[in-house]
């Protein structure tokens, strides 16, 4: 399942593939050599369940991807809300966004 960070399922038992399109810094410049992470948190967003490595998409204006594998949700309950954060460093910027997402089992 493919996400710009609007998805709103993560599907229980299928990877999820996190995607974060043309992050920049205050001036507008795309990040396009930063370092990143996607972090998944319990539903109250404090505590992180997992993480992972985001990479950046070859030839983009700031897109990065990653993938959250099916052994991490497959241990996700049904119905619960959970948060999804990227966020990404360059240099002395750090961005980063996050959306909610419930698990379900794919139809």
């Amino acid at each position: 399942m493919g996400c710009d960070l609007d998805c709103t399922t993560i599907g229980i038992g299928s990877s999820y593939t996190p995607t974060a399109s043309a992050f920049q810094d205050a001036d507008g410049n795309y990040l396009n050599s930063a370092t990143g992470y996607w972090y998944l948190l319990d539903p109250d967003g404090e505590t992180v369940l997992y993480s992972g490595a985001m990479s950046y998409v070859s030839a983009s204006d700031g897109d990065y991807t990653g993938v959250i594998s099916v052994g991490t949700t497959s241990a996700l309950t049904n119905g619960v809300t959970y948060w999804v954060r990227v966020t990404l460093t360059q240099g002395q910027v750090t961005a980063s966004r996050q959306l909610t997402a419930t698990a379900g089992f794919p139809s």
